[in-house]
Order: structure tokens, then C-alpha cells, then sequence
């Protein structure tokens, strides 16, 4: 069974859990067979600089597109900043087999092979001269800069709009939701200040 039919009837699946009323046995479908392609929680990836995370989430949408121009482009800007991220910690090792098995061949559907091939070989220079750090600075400005260059080719997968809810196109509301979720999480995890029951004094600084 190709992806398509697999795709199809596993949507079929998921409708049939939905409208029993098996919310929570929809979910773990939806989490497991990735159902839909959530921009927003790609963007979180992203922003946090979760870059494994972020390569197996899009990896898992693209199997068997990688030689496509579109796919390469997306999947490169991801696994060029995992691979410089393990350099960055000294996984050389596993960087450069990172390299030849997952980066490399990305190259040869790259829509832009020579520019891909001069930022590989800056990220391996730069280690080496212990200059990664200015090269490719892991600030978030530079990881939002990265998502927009991934949307840039995401957008071209034709095959991953039916996965997506088109209100998770926009950048803008991306980061807006993304900056209110972390706000909560910061103040669900805030001390509570102590409060001093009415009627009675509040006591004074010694």
C-alpha cells in the first residue's frame, strides 16, 4: 500500500473513532500515524532549537520525496542545522555520518546544489577553525530566519496541504500563538503569592 492509500484510509479510521465519541483513541491515532502536518508545533521546534525533533516530525511527511527539488530544499535547511548543532557539541563523529547518510544526499535534488554545497562545507571549515559559532549563530532571530527559509520550500510540497490547517500558514499568528502559549506555561509555573486571610494583620518586617 503506497502512502496515499494508506493516508486515505487511515483518515477514514479516524472519522469513524470521532463520530463514536473515542476522542482520545482519534488522538493517539492522529499523534501516531501523524495525520496532520502541524506547522505551529514544527515552528516550536524551531524557535527552541529542537532540531532533532524537527527532522524526524518533517522526515516522516516527506519518506519517499526526499529527491524532490521542493522536499531537499525543506529537508536540508532542518538537517544543516542538526548537523552543525552536533558539531557544536562536539559530536564530531556523528556528525560527519550524519553527513554522508542524511545531509549529502539531499544535494542532488537541491534546487540550489552549489549554495547548499558552500554552506556544508563552511559548517565543516568553521568547526574545524573553532569559528562555528560566528559562522552560524544559534540565536533565535537566526532560528526564526531559519523557519522562514523552510516555509519557503515547504509551501512547494503540494502533497502536504491536505495534512494542514491553512490557518497554520501564517507566520505571523504562528509566532503570536506560540509567544501566548509559552506566557501561560511561565505563569502556571510561577510561585503563588501567599495570602493573608481577611480579618487578620498582615505581619510586619522585623
Amino acid at each position: 500500500m503506497d502512502r496515499q492509500s494508506e493516508w486515505i484510509l487511515l483518515r477514514r479510521v479516524y472519522a469513524f473513532l470521532k463520530s463514536r465519541g473515542l476522542r482520545k483513541s482519534a488522538h493517539a491515532l492522529e499523534k501516531e500515524a501523524r495525520l496532520k502536518y502541524d506547522v505551529r508545533r514544527l515552528y516550536a521546534h524551531f524557535v527552541d532549537g529542537r532540531w532533532r525533533r524537527a527532522d524526524q516530525y518533517v522526515s516522516a511527511f516527506m519518506r519517499g520525496k526526499e529527491n524532490t527539488p521542493a522536499a531537499s530544499g525543506a529537508l536540508f535547511v532542518i538537517r544543516l542545522r542538526r548537523l552543525v548543532e552536533a558539531l557544536r557539541l562536539r559530536n564530531r563523529f556523528w556528525a560527519y555520518g550524519y553527513h554522508v547518510d542524511r545531509v549529502a544526499p539531499l544535494l542532488i535534488g537541491h534546487p540550489d546544489r552549489a549554495a547548499a554545497s558552500a554552506q556544508v562545507r563552511e559548517a565543516l571549515r568553521a568547526d574545524a577553525e573553532g569559528e562555528l559559532g560566528k559562522a552560524f549563530p544559534d540565536r533565535e532571530e537566526n532560528r526564526r530566519a531559519c523557519f522562514v527559509e523552510f516555509l519557503g520550500y515547504d509551501n512547494q510540497n503540494k502533497h502536504l496541504y491536505r495534512c494542514s490547517d491553512p490557518l497554520d500558514l501564517n507566520l505571523k499568528l504562528i509566532a503570536r500563538n506560540y509567544s501566548l502559549t509559552m506566557r501561560r506555561r511561565r505563569r502556571r509555573h510561577m510561585p503563588r503569592r501567599q495570602q493573608v486571610p481577611s480579618g487578620q494583620p498582615a505581619a510586619s518586617a522585623t
